[in-house]
C-alpha cells in the first residue's frame, strides 16, 4: 500500500510532525515510560494505534505524580491545581515552569483520598474530598480536615465556591455553607447536588430534590433561600457541571450540551450527530472557541460555530481514553488520567486532533520502544464501535454472542469472529437521552435474558433482543443495586444492595434480609453448585438450604469480602476477594479454591508470588483454565500445569480498570474502563473442527455433558493431526465432561494418560480421586507428590500450599467416616491431619502483613 496517498502528506512529514512534539506521550504512554531503554527502532505496527516517538517533553510531571489518578482540576490566577488521589495536591506554574507539591497524610482523615473539587482562597487552597472538607496552608504546608459531625453522609463533597465568607457546599445529601470564620456547617436545603456555581449576584445549582427530576436552582446568596428552579421538559436531562459564561450557564450533559440563558431563564439543548459515539461527559473547559469535554469514552471538541464535533482517544495519543479531568490556560491544556497527568501545547493538540481526524494515519512504520510487540492480539471495542459506554462491567457468553452490560442503560451483543456490535435501547427512552444507569449483572435461562443494575431489574428476548420488561425503579428497588443474579426453574434471585436478597417467583417478590441469613447486606455473587445455591458477600459464604428455607453459613477459615465466584460444574468454587469491609491481608484478598464436596480450600495468595492483584474483581472458570480480573490485569489459572499466566499493559491490554471477564468459546473478553477487549485463544485451521469445538464448549455450558464430553474426545481425535498443541486440553476436557456426566469410573481412567505427562493435575482431581480413594487417599497422594518433588521447584511450593489448609477437610472426612463407622479410616484420617499441622511452620511466616 502506498502510504503517502493514503494520508494526503508524505509519510516522512508525518513523522516529523509527530517527533516534534509528541514527546511529553512518553511520559505516560506504553512504550517509553520512565526507565525504559532510550534506544527505539522501527516497526510494522499493525494497528490503527500510533506507538510514541521518543523526544523531549514539554514541563515534564513530576515522578511523585507519575502513574497517579488525576481526579480534578482547577484554573485559578494561571495557575493549575491538581487533585491526585491518594496523594494531596499539585500546583503548576506554566510561565515559570514551575511545581509545588503538597502530599497528605490522610489516614486520620479518610480510608483514602479521593479530592472532588480545589478552591484557592489566598494563602489557603480549600478541598472538597469524599471524606469531608480540607484546608492547605501553603505556608505551613499544614492540612485542617473539618467534618460535619452532624450529618456524616454530607461530607462527601462534589463541588463548592466562596462567597464572602462562606463555602457553599454540594453534597449528595444537600446543599451546605461552611463559615470559615467559625468552621461550622450549616444546611441550606436538603437534597442530591450536584454542583454549585455564582453568576448574576446569585448561588446556582442543579440536582434533585425528593425524587424530582434534574432541576437547575437559585438561592439568594444573603438569605441562603431559594429564589427559583428551573426543570427541563419531560424526558430530557440536565448534566452535572456547571460552567458560567456571561449571558448563560453552560451544562455537559450526556451526548450533548446544556445552555441556561439568564435573559429568558430557557434551556437550549445541543446533541451530538447521529453516528458519532456516546459520552458521557463528567468535566467541560472552554478553549478558544471549543468547547473540551472529558468523557469515559474520550475527550470530545465541539466548535458550536461550526456545529463541527471530534472524538479524541487514546488511539490518538493522549494517554487513555477515560479523561477525569481538564482545565486550559491559554493554549495549554491540562488532562487528567487513571493513569497519570497529561500537558498538551498548542502544537501537540493540533497534532493529536490530526490523528484524531485521520485514524488511518497510525497505520504506518513507527518509531517504537525496543520492547514492544510488532502485533497487538487484542481487539479493543468501544463507543465507537457502538457501545453505550466504555466502561464494561458485566459479560454473559450465550450462542448468539457475547452480552456486554455498562455503564450505560441499553445492553450489548457482539457476534462472534467479526465482533460486530448490536446494541439495543429500551423502548421509549429519547434518543441521546440514555440514562447513565449500570448493567451490573446478566444471567439467562430458556432463551430469556435477565439484567440487573441500578434501581431496576428486568428480562429480554436473548434471539431477538426484545426487551420483554421495562427497565424502571420500583417500589422494591428504589434507590438500590441488583448486584447479584441467579435464574432457576420459576425463580430468579437477585442480591439487592443494603437489603439482602430477594427472589421473584409467581410474580411476587420475598425478601431474606441481611439479619435474617446472618450474612451482610451487601450480596456480590449467587452461584449453582453441587445441587445447592451459594452466596457470597463481605462477610462470608452461606449455603441455601430448600429444606429449611435457611441458610448455613460455610466455614473457609475467616475468608471474607468475597466479590466473585464462579462454579467449573462440578464441586469446585473458585473464589476472587477484594478487601471492602477490612484492611487487606491474606483472608480477604486474592484468589480461592473451595470444594464444597470435600470441603478443601486453597489459597493461592500463600504462594510466594502467584502475580494476582489483591482485588479481585471477576473470577470465570473456563475448562482447565482460569481467568481472573484483578487491578494488575488478567491472569490464567492452568489446572493442568498449576500455572499462572499474566495479561496487562505489557501486553496490549492496556487499561486502568479491569472489571470483568469472560469466554465465549474460542474467545477471551475482558471488560475495562477503556472499553471490551477480545482476544482468540484458539486458533483452528479447519472451520468445521472451530464449529464443533463451539457446539461442544456451549452443550457443556448448557448442562448436556454426556454430549459435550463425546463432541470433545471426537474432536480430540479430527485436531490431533492440525494442533496437537490442544491435545491435552481438548482430553481434559472430555474427561471431565464425562465426570460431570456421571460415568466417573471412566473419567478417572481417562484422567490417567494426563497425570503421567501433567504431575500437578493431581491437584485439580479431588473430587475423584476423593471418591475413590477417600479424602485421606486423595491428601497422601498429594502428600506423596509434594516429597517427590525438587527442594526449590515451584510446583513443591504450590503442593504445600494446597496441602496447608488440608487439615480442616480431613478432620471433616474423619467426623463422617465415624458415622458410617469406618473408625480405621477416620483415625488415619486425622493421622494425616496431625502430620500436617505438625510439617506446618508458623503461618504468620507464611502469611503476608495486612495492607502489603
Amino acid at each position: 500500500m502506498n502510504m503517502e496517498k493514503k494520508h494526503g502528506i508524505p509519510l516522512t512529514v508525518l513523522l516529523a510532525i509527530l517527533a516534534s512534539g509528541l514527546g511529553l506521550l512518553c511520559l505516560a504512554g506504553s512504550g517509553c515510560r520512565r526507565g525504559a531503554p532510550g534506544k527505539s527502532i522501527h516497526v510494522k505496527y499493525q494497528a490503527s494505534r500510533p506507538q510514541w516517538i521518543e523526544a523531549r517533553a514539554r514541563g515534564p510531571v513530576p515522578d511523585a505524580l507519575d502513574g497517579k489518578r488525576i481526579d480534578v482540576i482547577r484554573i485559578h490566577k494561571n495557575r493549575a491545581y491538581i487533585g491526585v488521589r491518594d496523594y494531596g495536591i499539585a500546583i503548576y506554574e506554566p510561565r515559570s515552569d514551575a511545581w509545588e507539591l503538597y502530599p497528605y497524610d490522610y489516614s486520620r482523615f479518610n480510608e483514602n483520598l479521593f479530592i472532588k473539587d480545589i478552591l484557592p482562597h489566598g494563602n489557603a487552597v480549600y478541598a472538597g474530598a469524599a471524606g469531608g472538607l480540607l484546608r492547605l496552608n501553603l505556608k505551613t504546608r499544614a492540612w485542617t480536615p473539618f467534618k460535619n459531625r452532624r450529618n456524616p453522609e454530607s461530607n462527601s463533597i462534589a463541588r463548592m465556591i466562596l462567597h464572602g465568607n462562606s463555602l457553599w457546599l454540594a453534597t449528595s445529601t444537600g446543599l451546605y455553607t461552611f463559615d470559615t470564620g467559625s468552621e461550622s456547617f450549616s444546611l441550606v436545603k436538603e437534597g442530591y447536588f450536584f454542583n454549585v456555581a455564582y453568576a448574576k449576584g446569585a448561588v446556582w445549582c442543579n440536582g434533585t430534590i425528593k425524587d424530582s427530576p434534574g432541576t437547575l436552582y437559585r438561592f439568594d446568596p444573603a438569605t441562603r433561600k431559594s429564589t427559583g428552579s428551573w426543570t427541563p421538559d419531560p424526558g430530557l436531562s440536565i448534566g452535572i457541571e456547571l460552567n458560567v459564561e456571561s449571558d448563560r450557564i453552560v451544562m455537559p450533559k450526556a451526548n450533548g450540551q446544556v445552555f441556561f440563558r439568564f435573559a429568558d431563564k430557557k434551556f437550549e439543548f445541543v446533541y451530538k450527530p447521529d453516528g458519532f459515539p456516546e459520552f458521557l461527559p463528567v468535566t467541560m473547559a472552554r478553549y478558544g472557541e471549543q468547547y473540551l469535554m472529558g468523557s469515559k469514552s474520550g475527550l470530545a471538541l465541539f466548535n458550536p460555530g461550526k456545529n463541527d464535533w471530534l472524538l479524541i482517544t487514546k488511539n490518538a495519543g493522549i494517554i487513555a481514553s477515560n479523561v477525569l479531568s481538564l482545565g486550559v490556560i491559554g493554549d495549554l491544556v491540562f488532562l487528567g488520567f487513571p493513569q497519570g497527568l497529561m500537558l498538551v501545547d498548542k502544537g501537540l493538540f493540533a497534532q493529536i486532533e490530526y490523528l484524531a481526524r485521520n485514524p488511518g494515519a497510525g497505520c504506518a512504520d513507527a518509531c517504537v520502544a525496543e520492547n514492544s510487540g510488532a502485533v497487538n492480539p487484542w481487539r479493543l471495542l468501544d463507543t465507537s464501535h457502538g457501545l453505550m459506554s466504555n466502561t464494561v462491567i458485566s459479560l454473559l457468553p450465550l450462542e448468539q454472542g457475547t452480552w456486554v452490560g455498562v455503564h450505560s442503560l441499553g445492553i450489548s451483543r457482539v457476534s462472534g469472529d467479526s465482533l460486530e456490535v448490536k446494541t439495543f435501547i429500551p423502548p421509549g427512552v429519547k434518543k441521546n437521552e440514555v440514562p447513565a444507569t449500570q448493567i451490573l449483572e446478566l444471567a439467562e435461562k430458556n432463551g430469556i435474558l435477565w439484567y440487573g443494575g441500578d434501581y431496576f431489574i428486568g428480562k429480554m428476548d436473548a434471539a431477538t433482543g426484545k426487551w420483554l420488561t421495562k427497565p424502571q425503579t420500583d417500589d422494591v428497588l428504589r434507590r438500590t443495586n441488583v448486584e447479584a443474579l441467579w435464574i432457576g426453574r420459576g425463580q430468579v434471585w437477585a442480591g439487592v444492595r443494603k437489603q439482602g436478597i430477594r427472589v421473584l417467583e409467581k410474580g411476587r417478590w420475598r425478601l431474606y434480609p441481611g439479619e435474617r441469613i446472618l450474612l451482610s447486606p451487601y450480596v456480590t455473587d449467587i452461584v449453582h453448585a453441587e445441587d445447592a445455591l451459594w452466596i457470597s458477600a463481605d462477610f462470608g459464604l452461606r449455603r441455601y438450604n430448600d429444606v429449611d428455607d435457611g441458610f448455613v453459613y460455610v466455614e473457609l477459615g475467616g475468608v471474607m469480602d468475597i466479590e466473585s465466584m464462579s462454579s467449573d460444574g462440578g464441586a469446585v468454587l473458585w473464589i476472587g476477594c477484594r478487601e471492602r469491609s477490612a484492611p487487606p491481608s491474606e483472608i480477604n484478598t486474592g484468589l480461592y479454591r473451595y470444594n464444597v464436596r470435600t470441603r478443601h480450600m486453597v489459597r493461592f495468595n500463600e504462594l510466594d508470588n502467584p502475580g494476582l492483584g489483591d482485588r479481585v474483581n471477576k473470577v470465570f472458570a473456563d475448562g482447565p483454565f482460569v481467568w481472573i480480573a484483578h487491578e494488575k490485569g488478567v491472569s490464567r489459572y492452568d489446572r493442568l500445569t498449576g500455572e499462572f499466566t499474566h495479561f496487562g499493559a505489557a501486553d496490549g491490554l492496556e487499561a486502568s480498570e479491569y472489571l470483568t471477564v469472560a469466554v465465549n468459546a474460542d474467545w477471551l473478553f475482558v471488560g475495562t474502563d477503556q472499553g471490551l477487549y477480545a482476544r482468540r485463544i484458539l486458533e483452528f485451521e479447519d472451520p468445521a473442527v472451530r464449529d464443533q469445538y463451539r457446539d461442544a464448549w456451549h452443550l457443556a455450558r448448557k448442562g448436556n455433558h454426556g454430549r459435550a464430553a463425546a463432541q470433545y474426545a471426537s474432536l480430540r481425535a479430527r485436531a490431533k493431526s492440525q494442533h496437537p498443541e490442544y491435545a491435552d486440553y481438548l482430553a481434559w476436557r472430555a474427561s471431565s465432561e464425562r465426570a460431570l456426566a456421571g460415568d466417573t469410573d471412566l473419567a478417572w481412567r481417562d484422567f490417567q494418560p494426563l497425570l503421567k505427562k501433567h504431575p500437578m493435575l493431581l491437584l485439580d482431581l479431588d473430587t475423584l480421586a476423593a471418591a475413590r480413594l477417600g479424602f485421606d487417599g486423595y491428601a497422601q497422594r498429594l502428600i506423596d507428590l509434594r516429597d517427590s518433588l525438587p527442594q526449590r521447584a515451584r510446583n513443591k511450593r504450590l503442593a504445600a500450599a494446597w496441602l496447608k489448609h488440608a487439615d480442616y477437610a480431613l478432620e471433616q472426612f474423619a467426623k463422617r467416616s465415624e458415622k458410617k463407622g469406618e473408625h480405621k479410616a477416620a483415625e488415619r484420617a486425622r493421622r494425616i491431619a496431625a502430620k500436617l499441622q505438625g510439617a506446618k511452620q508458623p503461618r504468620a511466616a507464611l502469611s503476608r502483613k495486612p495492607g502489603r
